[in-house]
């Protein structure tokens, strides 16, 4: 299946890709702009830009599960490698928010650069990479500190020049990944 925003409608399609036709259409947030799968694809996170939250869609059911509200301007997301977290980046606030994928809440919120956008997880899920489009920048969270509710431990890399609308970050399968001392 492939799940697709729909920003003009609020909602997200859901494709049947052995058949290429939509099976079904669920009612999102306003407007719903990126998602992001679980590792066992039995949730798809939907950030939505307008309402300030995000809505997890059981894939088996197609229906929505709840809502969870985060920052302003809800725009990127990831989920960690073992599942067990979200990570929202809320432009409008320069802050990510950590959600508990067990009980679909914000567990913390990690101050960032500015207009945070990208996000990701290093294949190991020891860091968070987020590009910061009006500062042009990318903030490093160590996840072990920001999961467990202590301070965050992020730092900013300066030299990066993300674009406010256009940031986004990878890892090729055998990334190694400096850490600081």
């Amino acid at each position: 299946m492939v799940y697709v925003s729909n920003g003009g409608d609020n909602t997200v399609s859901v494709i049947d890709t052995s058949t290429n036709t939509v099976i079904a259409t669920i009612p999102v947030g306003v407007p719903p702009t990126l998602i992001a799968l679980t590792p066992d694809n039995t949730r798809a996170y939907v950030a939505n830009e307008g309402s300030n939250d995000f809505t997890p869609i059981n894939t088996a059911t197609n229906t929505l599960i709840t809502t969870i509200s985060v920052g302003p301007r809800a725009t990127g997301v990831a989920v960690t490698p073992d599942g067990t977290h979200v990570l929202a980046t809320n432009t409008d606030s320069n802050t990510v928010s950590v959600i508990s994928t067990a009980t679909n809440t914000v567990v913390g919120t990690i101050p960032v650069g500015t207009a945070p956008q990208g996000v990701t997880v290093t294949p190991d899920g020891t860091r968070v990479y987020v590009t910061n489009g009006l500062s042009s920048d990318v903030t490093v969270i160590a996840t072990a500190a920001a999961f467990a509710g202590a301070p965050a431990n992020a730092f900013t890399v300066y030299g990066a020049t993300p674009q406010r609308d256009a940031a986004a970050i990878g890892f090729q399968a055998s990334t190694n990944v400096a850490t600081a001392a």
